[in-house]
């Protein structure tokens, strides 16, 4: 058997099946009814953890392909059947903390007396459940939610299916959950809101909300209230930094995608932005914009990538990169979200919808800028 670092572009084509696993999730109409397998399995060891279009958990040898355990979800959804991934979390391990100036401390992680759900996998669900399995037999964090199960409506208004759902793996940040959603495109102006949250990753208690279209994004939601409807949401995967306890969250656009009169300035502030939120306080740290008043459902699409830039003089910068549905790639300083690479704006053609908010100006990006200092000011 090869290991993965002994695979060579030259004996790539020897490579030969070794097993074949068949979940047993089937569309539940001739159709398909948009469901697909579009997961990426999560390894842990010598285990394979598998997610299917209906939200199914599946253990797996990883070198045989044998099943260890399934756990049966079910779930339903109008469209959109899918699961992208899952996320994972090890109680017995020591936390990592921050070690970045500005930082705020991951909070522990304290088991209940007498649990068991030591190591645990976390799964977003499409009919919008927040769901914490333990990874040793599948059965359900009993102490995590409602019996292993945290509703991720609450506070979400009106929010049928598939007005509202869940698409992407939550984020393991520290100690925290973090998830977003999708809100479904072009539907009507009045939809749910694209709020963050995160969760006690133990108790499954919520210790912060994000809400793009309210001027305190943090506030405590009132009894009885909902957060602002129909605000850019983020439906893609996210990305963690350790070093800095953040995520860095990739925006859409608030409803409708293409069309934006009704349009706020937090609207404005947040659409189509890369959000970069402290992991333990859900606050605020940067944000960057990468089309303003998106008019052509150019949501951010993809989990930013975390690097290490190089910079003229031999050094490097931390940095987050992220590409668009423009074709353009943007590298952004993570401490601060400031360009690395020259961004101009220049001017903007004007249509002629009535109300209509057209931006003045669109972002290029300078593929020719060798001389061009990361601390230059944006055209």
């Amino acid at each position: 058997m090869w290991r993965w670092n002994q695979i060579t572009r030259d004996n790539v084509k020897d490579l030969q099946v070794a097993w074949t696993f068949r979940t047993g999730d089937t569309p539940v109409s001739p159709t398909g009814n948009g469901a697909e397998d579009q997961q990426t399995p999560l390894q842990i060891g010598n285990t394979l953890y598998l997610c299917t279009p209906h939200n199914n958990v599946i253990a797996v040898e990883a070198n045989s392909g044998k099943q260890i355990w399934k756990r049966e979800i079910n779930a339903k959804a109008e469209v959109w059947p899918r699961c992208r991934g899952l996320a994972y979390f090890d109680a017995t391990k020591p936390l990592q903390q921050p070690d970045k100036p500005g930082s705020s401390p991951v909070t522990a992680a304290v088991l209940p007396a007498g649990d068991s759900c030591q190591r645990r996998i976390l799964m977003n669900t499409i009919d919008a459940r927040l769901i914490a399995i333990n990874a040793d037999n599948g059965e359900f964090c009993e102490n995590f939610g409602d019996h292993g199960i945290v509703d991720l409506k609450a506070g979400m208004g009106k929010a049928p299916d598939p007005q509202y759902q869940l698409t992407s793996a939550p984020t393991l940040a520290g100690t925290t959950v973090v998830v977003g959603g999708r809100v479904a495109d072009n539907v009507q102006t009045d939809m749910p809101g694209g709020v963050l949250r995160g969760f006690d990753v133990i108790t499954g208690q919520m210790r912060w909300a994000f809400d793009p279209g309210n001027v305190d994004p943090n506030a405590i939601l009132m009894p009885g209230k909902d957060y602002t409807r129909s605000t850019p949401n983020s439906w893609a995967p996210m990305s963690y930094d350790p070093a800095m306890n953040t995520v860095f969250i990739p925006m859409g656009s608030s409803s409708v995608d293409l069309w934006g009169a009704n349009r706020t300035e937090l609207d404005h502030k947040y659409g189509a932005s890369v959000l970069a939120l402290d992991a333990t306080t859900g606050k605020e740290k940067w944000v960057y914009q990468t089309v303003h008043n998106d008019l052509w459902d150019f949501d951010l699409p993809m989990q930013p990538s975390l690097i290490d830039f190089p910079q003229k003089d031999g050094t490097t910068t931390p940095a987050v990169v992220i590409g668009g549905k423009t074709g353009m790639i943007f590298v952004l300083d993570r401490m601060t979200g400031k360009p690395l690479t020259k961004v101009e704006e220049l001017p903007m053609p004007q249509g002629h919808i009535p109300n209509e908010q057209y931006t003045k100006n669109a972002a290029t990006l300078d593929r020719d800028a060798a001389d061009w200092q990361p601390d230059a000011e944006r055209v």
